[in-house]
């Protein structure tokens, strides 16, 4: 009896130490697996701020051409304005004489 008892314990010590091992080695895996989502999502985060950062980049060049057009057409309907009324002046100058 003493020797089932012995054994019977002796089988529950080893069952216990069984849970802790596979319940370490399941803590392990699901760190790990947490650790590599976390890491996938910095480096998906990574991405975007790199891809913002192009648009922005994007955005500056665009912005910077549209003005340069506005300021050429601008210009040149301030020169159109300019000739008409130099002209407007030359017609008055030739009807008054």
């Amino acid at each position: 009896m003493e020797t089932t008892l012995r054994e019977t314990l002796m089988t529950a010590q080893q069952m216990v130490e069984d849970y802790k091992i596979n319940a370490r080695k399941e803590a392990e895996l699901l760190i790990r697996e947490a650790e590599n989502k976390a890491d996938a999502l910095i480096k998906e985060a990574q991405e975007k701020v790199i891809k913002i950062h192009e648009d922005i980049t994007d955005m500056k060049g665009i912005r910077r051409h549209f003005k340069e057009e506005l300021k050429r057409l601008i210009d040149n309907h301030l020169k159109m304005l300019e000739f008409d009324n130099r002209r407007e002046g030359h017609d008055k100058e030739a009807v008054s004489e």
